[in-house]
């Protein structure tokens, strides 16, 4: 019985061996063209770079117009809360007046019964 790992190992044997030897020429063809790959993947390395660091510029415009949008925003409360502390002390004012024209009243109701002839 053959073994077919034994067979597949002495083809695989004697097919390395038909392969011709490594010349200088073709040692001087292999490192072109692993020159050539390692510059295209360093221009390809920058322009990713160049790619990264280009959308992080336009985040950064970005956000800068948010902060912008914030600045305005604040500006809005900053004037909404003057005035609503504005409408706050006039409505306390108004209260106030309220709160002694009442007692006033009272203190006049009261004085008048007092001093009715008694009924």
């Amino acid at each position: 019985m053959r073994d077919p790992d034994a067979e597949t190992f002495a083809v695989q044997q004697s097919k390395a061996m038909e392969q011709p030897s490594w010349s200088e020429a073709r040692l001087d063809d292999l490192n072109r063209k692993v020159d050539a790959g390692i510059r295209r993947l360093d221009e390809g390395r920058k322009e990713l770079r160049d790619e990264t660091r280009e959308g992080f510029e336009k985040v950064d415009k970005r956000f800068d117009r948010v902060d912008q949008r914030f600045e305005k925003v604040d500006k809005r409360f900053d004037r909404v809360d003057d005035e609503f502390k504005a409408v706050r002390a006039e409505i306390k004012s108004g209260f106030d007046r309220m709160y002694r024209l009442l007692l006033v009243g009272a203190f006049g109701i009261i004085a008048a019964l007092l001093t009715a002839p008694h009924l």
